[in-house]
């Protein structure tokens, strides 16, 4: 995935990075059924997606969220989350996956 590929080139990490997975995995996950899938338009363009798995105990996963590069750092990332926290008013508790060596800006309440 074009969002991703910066960060594999950046830590060359084949086996884990979603630049690098098959199109029948994003296939298999589209079809899990604890998996809510959503395209991020801004002016009528899809500039990416964010996936959201139910876990139990009001518990939710995101992973993963991506932007197209060009729609990076305008704060796009920060309103779908806000948007997801609203749409999913019974979540308590929310886990982001991210690769560690990267900075994380801004933060969800819990």
């Amino acid at each position: 995935m074009q969002a991703f590929k910066s960060l594999l080139e950046k830590y060359q990490d084949f086996e884990t990075s979603p630049a690098s997975e098959n199109i029948q995995r994003t296939i298999d996950r589209l079809h899990q059924i604890q998996t809510d899938y959503y395209f991020i338009v801004y002016n009528s363009i899809k500039i990416g997606a964010i996936r959201i798995v139910r876990k139990k105990n009001r518990r939710y996963r995101v992973s993963p969220l991506f932007i197209l590069p060009e729609y990076q750092g305008k704060g796009i990332a920060k309103a779908m989350m806000q948007t997801v926290e609203r749409m999913y008013e019974d979540g308590l508790v929310w886990e982001l996956e991210t690769i560690l060596e990267e900075k994380i800006v801004g933060c969800m309440k819990n």
